[in-house]
């Protein structure tokens, strides 16, 4: 099992989880401008996916959703997520085919994934964080929150594989804000400072091999801010890529 980035920056988020059976799409935030370029630069073509895991319903995690299951999905694709952010994301009723609802138990099977769809605190209808397991290989896409819970910190003790998403610097966020923008930001419903993802993983990254770290906030975070909060807490054997 293998994580590939098909968009990944401040406003756009796509990921595609690759597995020796088939590709699962997460979230799809891309334009198609960007899954083209995708498609070409890893050599594989969207008749491959069969499931597309939703995180939440905002703009930059399914820009491209319409456009895709129009134009590229296969026939028999499936989209799961629950129903209030099925609704939300406002899909042509024609589309409502490819929709899967997730099971109570918040697990269910994508292809030869196991998958486990956590939920989380952020400013979404229903925002759900997702565990992947392939055989003996456990995967964590987790984006878009704005506390660690012990659940969360449970699924990441398991896993080999990471896709996080440290998306703010405290040192550089504004001092004032008459927008209320950083108080959203910074809240529970928000999402993950740097530190806050250095501590969890420190506190539960001892089993990873491979770690992705994206979708951080343009102004306020950067690549080297984030590399001096995690790299410290980071194994040497980690093998890491930063977008």
């Amino acid at each position: 099992m293998r994580l590939h980035s098909i968009a990944c920056n401040a406003r756009s988020l796509a990921l595609l989880c690759e597995t020796s059976q088939g590709h699962c799409l997460i979230d799809a935030g891309f334009t198609p401008e960007q899954w083209r370029l995708a498609e070409e630069r890893q050599g594989w073509h969207a008749s491959l996916i069969r499931d597309v895991l939703i995180t939440h319903e905002h703009e930059d995690h399914v820009r491209g959703l319409s456009w895709w299951l129009h134009e590229m999905a296969s026939p028999d694709l499936r989209v799961w997520c629950d129903a209030a952010t099925w609704s939300a994301i406002k899909l042509p009723s024609s589309l409502d085919k490819h929709w899967h609802p997730i099971p109570e138990s918040s697990r269910f099977c994508a292809g030869d994934l196991e998958v486990l769809a956590v939920s989380v605190s952020h400013d979404a209808v229903s925002p759900r964080v997702y565990q992947l397991t392939e055989g003996s290989s456990k995967a964590l896409v987790a984006v878009d929150f704005g506390r660690v819970t012990e659940k969360l910190r449970e699924c990441l003790a398991k896993c080999d594989q990471a896709f996080l998403s440290p998306y703010y610097e405290e040192e550089l966020l504004p001092k004032e804000d008459d927008s209320g923008l950083v108080q959203r930001l910074t809240s529970l419903h928000g999402h993950l400072s740097n530190q806050q993802v250095a501590d969890w993983l420190q506190e539960a990254g001892e089993r990873l091999t491979h770690l992705s770290l994206g979708h951080r906030h343009e102004q306020w975070n950067s690549r080297e801010h984030i590399m001096a909060r995690l790299l410290p807490v980071l194994q040497e054997s980690v093998v890491l890529q930063l977008f």
